[in-house]
């Protein structure tokens, strides 16, 4: 992963998106080197919150520009409501909320692709990825609301 990172990030300069495991192991492996953004996943989950927090100070302790939440499979507006209120304390950033959505569950079911016209999701990541996209320097997110600026 390293090779590919520097390949891609280093001598190309291209966006790349890397879909880790979760957990922390990847920040301690040098896989986080010239990363830009770093996002973590987390559901309203105290135990996945309290490991988010973790991997975004980390994060920030390797340098990484723009280190922050996005909230995930939120079935209720309070459930994403948890997820912001605890970054909020924490002092992190809510890069992007995806909400919890049907067609994603049935299509881990079939095997078959949501498709964008069906999925809640699909909108929600585009609108995450297109914020990121924009967010070339670290200022470019006000602290604690992953709002472009």
């Amino acid at each position: 992963v390293r090779a590919l990172m520097r390949h891609l990030v280093v001598e190309r300069d291209e966006i790349v998106i890397l879909d880790m495991e979760a957990g922390i192991e990847h920040l301690g492996r040098g896989t986080a080197a010239r990363v830009d953004v770093l996002l973590s996943v987390s559901d309203a989950n105290k135990k996945s919150l309290l490991t988010a927090a973790t991997i975004c100070r980390l994060a920030n302790e390797a340098g990484i520009p723009v280190a922050g939440i996005v909230a995930n499979r939120n079935a209720t507006p309070e459930e994403e409501g948890i997820v912001r209120a605890f970054a909020r304390e924490h002092g992190l950033a809510v890069l992007g909320s995806i909400p919890f959505d049907p067609a994603v569950m049935e299509a881990g079911i079939t095997g078959e692709p949501a498709g964008p016209r069906q999925s809640l999701a699909w909108n929600a990541v585009r609108e995450l990825a297109g914020s990121v996209e924009k967010a070339k320097r670290p200022e470019d997110y006000l602290r604690g609301t992953g709002t472009p600026g």
